[in-house]
């Protein structure tokens, strides 16, 4: 009987200990198991937390360095574009200068220099244009009173030439102007009078004879194309216009009238300027 009842009250204290955990089948071993987990759970949380902050921190530094260099990117677009700019307007600059201070080589050929610089007894060294475009050919650089001083000779020779209906070289670019240096400054009545000398020749023996030399203003040099040439002047730029304007004269009636160019070309037999009224 005893022995029963042992047995009763040992079976009793299994239930009571099943009874206070509920959830396991045995005593105390599926507990621990259980916190273990939660600390390996726990550890997984907050290495995922880490990893998530990483990737976080990571990301917003590729997006900082992909701004950065897009900002590099533009920058150097725009400084090469600026850049680029303003050499295409350095060039471009460089190349109308060359232009406008060397219309020879387009324009004026060796052939008509080396007459001209035959009859001078000049070297041509210095090439331009006037405001209007006509073509300047001189010794030295031309001051700026010259070359309006041409201009303006050339718009009083185009308006006589359109006053008399002659249309050809009428225009300021067909017209090519040799600036000479003067043999003398003053003439015989010591009035300023910049003029080339030039041997009598066709002229000797006439009043222009001046001891086996005549002066002049100016000359033509070609008819084809058509030059001029006229003295260097410092001063008194009308007069520079009237000479601009008396050997053009010359020119029109050689391209528009030849029987009159042919009855005025001799001076000694009258034709004196101006010709065209």
């Amino acid at each position: 009987m005893q022995d029963a009842e042992d047995a009763r009250n040992a079976a009793g204290k299994f239930v009571a200990r099943k009874s206070f955990n509920p959830f396991f089948d045995t005593t105390d071993a599926p507990s621990k198991t259980l916190v273990a987990q939660a600390d390996v759970l726990g550890r997984a949380s907050n290495f995922l937390r880490l990893e998530a902050g990483a990737i976080i921190f990571m990301s917003k530094i590729y997006q900082h360095t992909k701004l950065t260099i897009l900002s590099i990117a533009v920058a150097a677009i725009l400084c090469a574009a600026l850049l680029g700019g303003v050499a295409l307007q350095s060039a471009s600059a460089q190349r109308i200068n060359a232009r406008r201070a060397n219309p020879q080589r387009a324009s004026v050929d060796r052939g008509t220099i080396a007459r001209t610089e035959s009859y001078t007894g000049d070297r041509f060294n210095y090439f331009t244009e006037t405001p209007r475009g006509a073509r300047i050919v001189a010794v030295n650089r031309p001051r700026v009173e010259a070359l309006d001083a041409i201009d303006a000779g050339l718009a009083e020779l185009f308006a006589a030439a359109r006053r008399n209906n002659y249309r050809a070289r009428v225009n300021y670019s067909d017209y090519i102007v040799f600036i000479a240096r003067a043999d003398r400054t003053r003439d015989s009545t010591e009035a300023y009078s910049p003029d080339m000398a030039f041997d009598a020749g066709y002229y000797a023996g006439s009043v222009y004879d001046r001891g086996g030399q005549i002066y002049a203003a100016g000359m033509v040099s070609s008819y084809s194309p058509a030059a001029l040439v006229v003295a260097e002047h410092e001063r008194d730029w009308g007069r520079m216009t009237n000479v601009v304007r008396y050997e053009g004269e010359h020119l029109v009636l050689y391209h528009n009238d030849r029987r009159r160019f042919q009855e005025t070309a001799d001076h000694t037999r009258g034709g004196a300027h101006p010709i065209l009224k």
